[in-house]
């Protein structure tokens, strides 16, 4: 099949990430889009396709069939609905959007076009996570009682200070970072959250940013479990999942990525056999795969929106000091 031809809105740090697998993917780096001349030209001549200095001239373009949107979060939402007006297929790196009402404004946008709408929340695409979703639905682990997910590094120790870690793109502090993977791995397994009660603060002031350096949350989940939730940037790197029902109990690792599993009558947990997959690659192939077929990507916006209406009610709760009900953040228009 011919590849999706696509451009890169954004040209930073992760936009190499996904240029870098794009071809693998069966996709067709075609072009480039930033406000910087220099920046889009570097990657254009690293990567191919024409360095678009116009905004208005990519949507225009009949040589691009799609978007690969790669920039701040409070862009998200405009930049996708845009493209999606211009006929674009859109695959918006997560966060999808900061807010509940623009992540709706985003998924109505592609569904009026007829066009696709996939998030990059690549934990959807790891065979261990995929494994105890299989598990969570067939019913090895019994009844899910609890659940624990963690998402941390020291990226704002490693990085120089920029948007990424400023509080105005990441408010509840390293969520929109890296933290959003866990909340949607959990919402993944566990389905729509109920409620939320969140503590986010700044401890050591380490860093020159004004984020808040770790966030922990509890929530509960419609299907009846409660999960606590992690994340800090000031921290080593910590990547994983947990499990525990009334017949077992499992433990993904996911930068390994590994899978471990106890059963209620064992003293400890053993390895469970996993092909390791590229997730990212995996999540652009999905997304090159919907283009083609008019399919629905495995993390789409309905998908996505559930991570920010979390999200946007755990900010609530760290603020305030109250449980939130996400029921009522979820029904804003």
């Amino acid at each position: 099949m011919d590849p999706v031809r696509v451009a890169s809105v954004g040209v930073g740090e992760w936009a190499d990430s996904l240029a870098a697998k794009a071809a693998a993917s069966g996709l067709e780096l075609a072009g480039c889009y930033a406000r910087s001349a220099d920046a889009r030209e570097d990657f254009a001549a690293r990567y191919g396709g024409r360095a678009f200095d116009d905004w208005d001239a990519l949507l225009a373009s009949d040589d691009i069939d799609g978007v690969l949107i790669v920039t701040p979060h409070s862009t998200h939402a405009q930049l996708a609905i845009e493209a999606a007006d211009a006929g674009k297929h859109v695959f918006l790196e997560k966060p999808m959007t900061m807010r509940v009402t623009d992540g709706k404004r985003v998924i109505a946008a592609c569904q009026a076009a007829g066009v696709v709408l996939a998030v990059g929340h690549k934990f959807r695409y790891e065979p261990v996570v995929q494994r105890m979703k299989a598990m969570v639905d067939d019913g090895s682990f019994g009844i899910v009682h609890l659940a624990e997910a963690t998402r941390a590094n020291p990226g704002a120790i490693e990085d120089p200070p920029g948007w990424s870690y400023a509080a105005a793109e990441n408010p509840g502090g390293g969520i929109g970072r890296s933290g959003i993977h866990a909340i949607d791995a959990l919402a993944y397994l566990l389905g729509p959250a109920r409620r939320v009660a969140a503590f986010s603060k700044r401890l050591a002031n380490v860093v020159d940013t004004d984020a808040d350096e770790v966030t922990t949350a509890t929530i509960e989940f419609a299907s009846g479990p409660v999960a606590n939730f992690s994340t800090a940037t000031v921290v080593p790197r910590i990547a994983h999942l947990r499990v525990h029902g009334t017949q077992c109990a499992a433990l993904a690792e996911l930068d390994g990525p590994r899978l471990l599993v106890q059963d209620i009558d064992a003293r400890q947990m053993q390895p469970i056999d996993i092909d390791p997959v590229d997730a990212v690659a995996a999540e652009l192939a999905d997304f090159a795969r919907c283009v083609r077929t008019g399919e629905t990507p495995v993390s789409d916006g309905d998908a996505a929106l559930e991570s920010v209406v979390i999200w946007e009610g755990l900010v609530e709760s760290a603020r305030s000091g109250s449980v939130v009900d996400l029921d009522e953040v979820r029904a804003q228009t």
